[in-house]
């Protein structure tokens, strides 16, 4: 999102009104998708990704964009660009107005983009901001980031970076990884995302080389070797997540991460779902690190987000531990011993009581002891966890 231009685009379609809005008081909405209107060639993608995900999240949408206020500009002149810019944002979420989807009211402010959405979604407790693509224009803008990419390194909401694509049943969603502890949130995210959008999900790891040791004929084996090694872990840190209907695969590729990620997300990926703070290869804030590079060299829609946990490495631990439990119950049943896998599986259930997987083993492990009634209702509990994060 960036501060309203002198001189405004042309617009792509008349102004309208007379729709009355859905929900005009913001502060009661429930984690609404916060809609960050650049007002600029941008703008419909904007719009267009924040009404998809409203329909599929069954979030409300509240439009919100900032007027530049330097130099000075005369009150009135403001009140009038204010009351124009309102009638547009109404013009570009017409279609969701009337499929019923909540629109509030916009909020139209002077000042700092950044400041002004930062502030709106801590205010409104947004559950992700909507923002223009984030390519940037200007040398300054390369050198100090654009709106987008301040927004992706302060906001902690994940942020969405709309380039006119998203993904369906067969367009997938990519997720670089990197095997540390931090990853796990950006793949948790994407395969949110993928149940959401019924979409295919390609998880993208990177063994670290330069090009030259990659295209060697004397590394080839090692880094053969190397990948094999690196696909089986990517396989483990998928087994402490729910994939149960999910159309996976996984992608593994020696070379530097950000040309591997780039590489990889290019051939179909429609959206590029990416952990955007402490992430092994990707450090936050800096320029050049790979999360930049990635974000400016993708042509897709991105979605970012924020490790911000600070009780991050007990829940690590809490993950694994959960894991190793659920392995352990899967011998014990594969074993013929159904009692000890049922044991073991409510003691992960206590770490994780709203994972469908272990509720799906925990009814196989009754099933093993003839307690078909039991295995029926904890079926029936995975059955709407899964519901409940579609």
């Amino acid at each position: 999102m960036c501060a309203t231009p002198a001189r405004r685009p042309v617009r792509r379609g008349p102004s309208r009104m007379a729709r009355p809005l859905l929900y005009p008081r913001r502060m009661e909405l429930d984690q609404p998708i916060l809609a960050a209107m650049p007002m600029d060639d941008s703008t419909r993608f904007v719009a267009e990704a924040a009404t998809e995900l409203a329909r599929r999240l069954g979030r409300p949408i509240v439009p919100i964009h900032a007027q530049r206020d330097w130099p000075p500009v005369d009150e009135n002149a403001l009140a009038a660009d204010a009351k124009t810019v309102h009638d547009d944002i109404l013009a570009y979420f017409g279609q969701a107005l009337d499929e019923g989807l909540t629109v509030a009211e916009p909020i139209i402010e002077p000042g700092s983009a950044t400041d002004v959405v930062l502030e709106a979604a801590a205010k409104l407790g947004a559950h992700l901001i909507v923002a223009g693509p984030g390519r940037p224009e200007t040398v300054r803008q390369w050198l100090l980031g654009s709106v987008a990419h301040r927004l992706v390194r302060h906001a902690r909401q994940p942020v969405w970076l709309a380039r006119g694509t998203l993904p369906t049943f067969h367009r997938a969603i990519a997720c670089p990884v990197d095997l540390s502890p931090h990853s796990r949130l950006g793949l948790a995210a994407a395969l949110r995302m993928a149940r959401v959008f019924e979409a295919p999900l390609k998880v993208i790891h990177a063994v670290h080389a330069d090009r030259h040791a990659r295209l060697s004929p004397k590394n080839a084996a090692v880094n053969a070797d190397r990948i094999d090694q690196a696909e089986a872990r990517v396989r483990e840190m998928l087994e402490a997540h729910d994939t149960e209907g999910v159309d996976v695969s996984i992608e593994v590729d020696a070379g530097r991460p950000s040309e591997v990620i780039v590489e990889h997300t290019a051939l179909g990926a429609q959206l590029l779902v990416i952990a955007s703070r402490d992430f092994h290869y990707l450090l936050p804030g800096a320029i050049g690190s790979t999360t930049e590079k990635v974000i400016r060299a993708v042509r897709c829609s991105v979605l970012t987000v924020r490790d911000a946990d600070p009780e991050r490495d007990e829940r690590e631990a809490t993950v694994q531990r959960t894991v190793s439990l659920r392995a352990e119950a899967q011998q014990a049943l594969q074993a013929n011993d159904p009692v000890q896998a049922e044991r073991l599986t409510r003691l992960a259930l206590m770490y994780a009581p709203m994972n469908a997987s272990l509720q799906e083993l925990l009814a196989e492990t009754l099933d093993a002891q003839d307690r078909g009634v039991e295995a029926q209702s904890a079926r029936a509990l995975a059955k709407k966890i899964r519901a409940s994060f579609s």
